[in-house]
Order: structure tokens, then sequence, then C-alpha cells
């Protein structure tokens, strides 16, 4: 199969649902960052949060949930402009996307709701020395050995054990538990499948489909191509256009679990989710995604 790239006039059902989405995500992302972030400077007296703030140990796994945030809605600002801007690509916005779930997953790990004050602070914990490791593979972690020492010394402070690399290594892995696998905890957070994810759990449906057009995997490449006229045994000319629909829909479930970081934070800060339900009552609505 062979062919050239142009830009083609999308259909006005693809035209209305893109200016829906966009229209639904600017307003959105707007009331979400407000409410994040306000929730944050104004913690109800005697909320999880209020109590963590007055503790720099406690308010890790916080801090590092509002950088996770910000990344998501920095991806999910990217998605916008390009709506904007009219020219929607075949491959490149689920790569953008995938990169929205995921920081909108982790910071949800971050904060969950459920977790006490040692679990949380173990999470923090982790989540630091990952990222701290990663930047020591590039040779840009000076100070990596103090550091994983000073971590070392906040969780023998909150009794949390060490999980070493392995048994011949006692370098720390993890602290607690094992940071869980990007694909394990989306399966976790959206667990329901339904009529479109082949029995899989809607997480792991959602970052399948948008890892195959990110590491270009070829079935993904070439999804929904339509031959147009077979010049060979070995060439056919077909066209390929952005999947409108498929796009809005792995859309709303990173946007989904973006607007559920709000929410958690919003509980952890002693608010009530009335106040984000009423902030986006009026926001326009596109399409509802199954099971989400």
């Amino acid at each position: 199969m062979a062919g050239q790239t142009s830009i083609q006039p999308s259909s006005h059902d693809d035209n209305a649902a893109v200016n829906a989405a966009c229209n639904h995500l600017n307003g959105l992302l707007q009331v979400a960052n407000r409410l994040y972030f306000d929730a944050d400077a104004h913690p109800a007296d005697g909320s999880e949060l209020a109590t963590a703030k007055a503790d720099a140990n406690l308010y890790v796994a916080h801090s590092l949930a509002g950088i996770l945030f910000q990344a998501a809605e920095d991806h999910l600002l990217l998605v916008a402009g390009t709506f904007v801007a009219g020219v929607i690509p075949r491959y490149g916005l689920y790569t953008v996307i995938r990169g929205a779930l995921e920081a909108a997953a982790w910071c949800c790990w971050l904060e969950d709701p459920a977790l006490s004050d040692k679990d949380r602070v173990a999470r923090g914990l982790t989540e630091r020395l990952t990222s701290l490791r990663e930047l020591n593979k590039l040779g840009r972690a000076g100070k990596f050995a103090q550091q994983v020492k000073q971590m070392q010394d906040v969780a023998k402070q909150f009794d949390i054990a060490l999980i070493p690399m392995g048994k011949t290594n006692a370098e720390p892995l993890a602290f607690g538990a094992v940071r869980p696998k990007v694909t394990t905890l989306l399966r976790e957070l959206l667990p329901q499948p339904n009529y479109e994810t082949a029995g899989l759990s809607l997480g792991e449906h959602t970052y399948k489909t948008l890892s195959a057009r990110a590491h270009a995997t070829g079935w993904a490449l070439v999804e929904g191509a339509v031959p147009i006229e077979k010049v060979n045994d070995h060439t056919t000319l077909a066209y390929i256009t952005a999947d409108i629909p498929e796009l809005l829909r792995v859309l709303r479930i990173a946007v989904d679990l973006h607007a559920r970081a709000v929410l958690q934070r919003h509980k952890l800060a002693g608010r009530s989710a009335k106040e984000f339900d009423e902030a986006v009552h009026d926001l326009p609505l596109y399409g509802p995604t199954e099971g989400t």
C-alpha cells in the first residue's frame, strides 16, 4: 500500500463533533485547574490536605500529584489547540492523549482518598525514587545517593518497609509496595469492560489503543484504510483519514480521569463534590463514554 499525505476537509458530522469536544474541553480544563488548586490553597480545617500542608513529608505525594495534574492538563491543552487550528493528524493526538491519561492516572494513584497517611507517604517516596532513578540513568542526578538516603530516613520515621531491587541488591526499588505498571493501574482505575473493549477493562483497552498509535504498531497505522486502486500485485493505493469518533472516544476517557483527579483532591481537602458538579453543569457536553 502506498500514497501521499494531504489535508482533506472532514465531514459535517465530524466537524460538529470536534467543535463540541473542543468547547467542552476548553471549559472543563479551566474549571478543573481552578478547583484543583483552590482546594490545595483553601482546604477545610481538619481535612487530610490541611494536615499534610503542615508536614513536608506528608505533603510530598500531594506536591507530586499537582505536577502530574498539570502534565495531564498540558497534554489536553495541546489537543484543544490542535482542534482550534483545524488540522487533525491521523496518529499524533493519540500519543498526546496517552500522555494525558498516564499523568492523570498517576495523579489519582498518589491522591487516592482511601490511603492512610503511611501509605500515602510511601507512594510519594516511591514516585520520587522512580523519577530520581530515571534521572540518574541520564547522568543528571548529582546527589542521587544523598537523596535516596534522605528518603530512607523518612521511610524509617513512618515505619515504611523498604522494597529492595533484588536478593543481591539492597538498593531501594520502592517503599511500602512496588509501584504498579501503568497498565495495571489503569485496569484498577477503570475496571469496567463494555461492548467495545473485547473483554478487557476500559483502562487496559484504552491504553492499548493509544499505545498502538504512539508506538507506530502496524495495524494501528493502516486500520480503516480504504483501497482506491490496485497498481500491481504488490502495491495498492488507499486513503486513511483521522478516525474522529475513535479519537474523541479515547479523549473523553482521559478527560474523565483528569476530572476524577479534581474530585479526589476535593475530597482530601474536605470540599464537596457538588462544587465541581455545579461548576461543570453548564459546559457543553459531547457523546457519553460507555462505562465511565
